[in-house]
């Protein structure tokens, strides 16, 4: 009997340490918990169902000029200094959680101080032990500086926006007015030409001449393709639509031959350029925007070949992965790693009386394009552009015979 009685007690006096243990552990764990949601950066607060704080951390104390969380308890909104309107506004907030017993995400912006406050706000029933609400838990993020910042990039997105429609208002209107000074030309042409063929020559210099204008007359043809594809996609982008439906499948082949045929190449220029041909593709994209961007890269590579007496060009074409590449560089050299940083910036140029439109105006083409237009040293301070194009399906030879048609009548 006595041997019973003093293992009830030996037990009784294990269990009450281990409860002692227990509870140490508890309260050990809820200053813990207190001191990690006083310290927290984010507003944490809870209240009970009419609206009154159990509690809240330090940062929601602070906001309100106070200095600890144990200064907000049984006051309600209406206490605090946000105002009866904000209160207001918190107070249906919490209503709606009570009500639909749901989480949900307020924006809370207020005055404070005279300064005005966003808060991004997370609140969510407060539950008891029977699993009934009673109350609502907060946890507020000030985003006034997000905010704001989101202000200042609507700003600058408007800003941006009305000099775009202005810049493309002027590009669209300088294109339209190309086209007087080349009728002009044309008609001038023609007269010119009639005149001519009138006076008394030799077959070979009236044979010269027509070739000659109609070598001219090609070209004003060229440009005025060129200028009204321009006026279209700039009313495309003004608008906000695609140009993609205007593309079609192409050679490149074709096309770079179709360029070395028209480029007004003079003495021995053409010698100078190299087109190895070894690995033909496909691309989707606009002929006419192809021409420009080839155009562009050869006259400005002879340029530095004309500076420098030097080098020659290289056009070739190769296959990465799922991208089909069209390379040219020129071998002039002397290029600078710092110039080839900026060469697809707009209005930045190297020459006294270039743009510096030109090569971003490429880099643009080949975005619509689906592809990408990059440049780099090689060979030392010599300079490679490299076209990318994404793979598509082969063309039909029908329609292969049709592009070949199409280019052949150009």
């Amino acid at each position: 009997m006595i041997e019973d009685d003093q293992k009830l007690i030996s037990n009784l006096k294990k269990t009450e340490a281990e409860l002692l243990l227990a509870k140490k552990e508890a309260e050990q764990a809820k200053m813990a918990l207190e001191s990690i949601i006083a310290n927290m950066p984010e507003h944490v607060y809870w209240k009970d169902i009419n609206g009154v704080y159990l509690g809240c951390n330090d940062r929601q104390a602070q906001t309100l000029g106070l200095s600890y969380g144990s200064e907000v308890l049984g006051k309600a909104d209406s206490d605090l200094p946000w105002g009866e309107e904000i209160a207001s506004k918190f107070r249906e907030n919490d209503i709606h959680i009570l009500k639909t017993g749901e989480s949900q995400v307020f924006e809370e912006p207020m005055v404070l101080n005279n300064k005005k406050i966003n808060l991004l706000s997370y609140k969510t029933p407060l539950k008891d032990l029977a699993g009934n609400i009673a109350g609502v838990l907060g946890i507020s993020i000030d985003i006034t500086e997000r905010k704001k910042a989101e202000i200042e990039l609507q700003i600058a997105k408007e800003k941006a926006e009305q000099i775009r429609q202005a810049v493309m208002i002027l590009a669209g209107s300088i294109a339209h007015d190309l086209q007087s000074p080349l009728l002009s030309l044309e008609l001038t042409l023609s007269f010119f030409q009639g005149k001519l063929a009138a006076e008394m020559m030799s077959d070979v210099v009236q044979d010269s001449i027509q070739k000659m204008g109609d070598q001219i007359n090609k070209t004003i043809g060229d440009m005025k393709v060129f200028i009204n594809e321009t006026l279209k996609t700039l009313n495309q982008t003004v608008k906000g639509t695609s140009l993609k439906s205007d593309f079609k499948s192409y050679h490149v082949n074709m096309l770079v031959t179709h360029v070395l045929d028209d480029y007004p190449f003079i003495s021995d220029e053409r010698k100078r350029v190299h087109w190895d041909n070894d690995c033909p593709f496909e691309f989707l994209g606009n002929a006419v925007y192809f021409y420009r961007i080839l155009f562009n890269l050869i006259k400005n590579a002879l340029f530095q070949i004309q500076q420098k007496g030097r080098g020659e060009i290289f056009i070739s074409s190769d296959t990465d992965g799922d991208t089909h590449l069209l390379r040219f560089k020129d071998t002039a050299g002397g290029v600078k790693a710092e110039t080839v940083q900026s060469l697809f910036q707009a209005y930045e140029t190297t020459k006294k009386e270039g743009t510096g439109v030109g090569l971003a105006f490429c880099q643009l083409t080949m975005q619509s394009f689906g592809g990408k237009m990059t440049c780099h040293l090689v060979e030392g301070d010599c300079i490679e552009f490299v076209l990318s194009f994404p793979k598509i399906k082969p063309m039909s030879k029908e329609s292969l015979a049709e592009e070949i048609e199409a280019v052949m009548k150009k």
